[in-house]
């Protein structure tokens, strides 16, 4: 088994302004109407910060070969009991994700596990 990791850091302010600038469209092109649903229902701005950079975090924890084939929309992130998981994986692979909300700052971490 190898380990890949991803770390993405975004000022939560910066990703409000851009969703107020763009607005559905910016939501449209990054997010699956799957993943707005299921938000937590309080605080749905910054949970949408976090999926954004759940998103980037995941992105850079999949090998390289994948990177090529994997956008925004293909990576899903859902919610249980405020606990992120991907809501698709690539096949032989399990990841694990956490977060930290700092200040004006959003942490996320993925750790991708390839099985062979």
């Amino acid at each position: 088994m190898k380990i890949e990791v991803g770390i993405d850091v975004i000022e939560i302010e910066r990703f409000k302004k851009a969703k107020e600038k763009y607005k559905e469209r910016f939501l449209n092109r990054i997010f699956t109407e799957r993943e707005i649903r299921n938000l937590p229902s309080e605080k749905k701005d910054l949970y949408l910060c976090i999926n954004f950079s759940f998103k980037e975090a995941v992105w850079k924890s999949l090998p390289e070969n994948l990177q090529k084939r994997y956008y925004f929309k293909d990576i899903e992130i859902g919610w249980k009991d405020k606990k992120p998981y991907l809501l698709q994986k690539p096949e032989n692979m399990d990841f694990s994700l956490s977060f930290s909300v700092s200040g004006n700052y959003v942490i996320t971490v993925s750790l991708a596990f390839v099985l062979k």
